[in-house]
């Protein structure tokens, strides 16, 4: 494997500070993968393209800070490039920088109105903070986006607007039409079942997530709540299979660990 000499360098630098060192340090699969794209960073620095690949390659390593610097040392140059703006309003939002992640979209789409998918991220946000600009983004995007998976989705974007304001018969009615207009959008019965279990309507959602499930049967959240609805049940043995399901698709899932605990198991 050829070893670049800046990764030599770096390793007698790390033997002089510990004063022994048998090898040098291996560079690991990705750190080999950074340094070239830095390199040809270096040979083509007019490359939106490979910034954004080095962006992208940092926060999948877990450097967000330096992915957001390379895209902040791109913007005096290419501050007129709406992607850029996108991609640091998404390293904002990471971070949980919700106010700097919002100024960003909106400078992004001051730049370049039609970008419905930017459009519908903003929605999302405010949906989530329960602002009734959500609405507006939702019908904004219904009227002009000439693709029928945003309007669809600007429909389950008004769902979750009266979902997280306590208007659940308006939530229903608009996570039904959503279905409705595309039957694999799984999100809007996740939502559906959600509020039906709140409701104590635990046979109705178990409904609802079973259907979901016919469509996606690798959606941890989806066995995670038929789990809920098969416990409120009585059908403990069940439920328990359900959540071991939901851990095996997804092992972070800390509900799912909580609920199995709590029956005992």
């Amino acid at each position: 494997m050829h070893i670049s000499s800046r990764w030599v360098i770096a390793s007698v630098m790390l033997c002089h500070q510990v004063f022994s060192c048998k090898a040098p340090v291996q560079p690991t699969a990705a750190d080999q993968e950074i340094a070239s794209l830095q390199e040809s960073i270096g040979r083509y620095p007019d490359s939106l393209t490979l910034r954004l690949q080095l962006s992208d390659l940092l926060e999948e390593n877990g450097y967000p800070d330096k992915a957001d610097s390379v895209i902040m040392t791109s913007m005096p140059a290419d501050s007129s490039i709406a992607i850029l703006w996108n991609r640091h309003a998404s390293l904002l939002l990471g971070k949980g920088d919700t106010a700097g992640g919002i100024a960003s979209l909106e400078r992004s789409l001051r730049l370049a109105s039609r970008q419905f998918d930017v459009m519908l991220e903003m929605g999302f946000i405010q949906a989530a903070r329960g602002d009734k600009n959500a609405l507006e983004i939702a019908s904004q995007v219904q009227a002009a986006a000439p693709d029928a998976r945003s309007r669809v989705a600007a429909e389950y974007l008004k769902g979750l607007y009266h979902a997280n304001t306590g208007n659940e018969a308006a939530a229903l009615e608009h996570f039904e039409r959503c279905i409705i207009s595309d039957y694999a959008y799984i999100d809007a019965h996740l939502e559906k079942g959600i509020i039906l279990f709140g409701q104590d309507k635990p046979e109705d959602a178990l409904q609802v997530f079973e259907k979901a499930m016919s469509i996606d049967n690798a959606n941890a959240d989806l066995y995670y709540w038929s789990g809920r609805c098969l416990a409120s049940l009585g059908r403990v043995t069940e439920a328990v299979e359900q959540y071991r399901k939901a851990l095996g698709l997804d092992e972070r899932l800390k509900a799912a660990k909580t609920e199995l605990e709590r029956l005992g198991y």
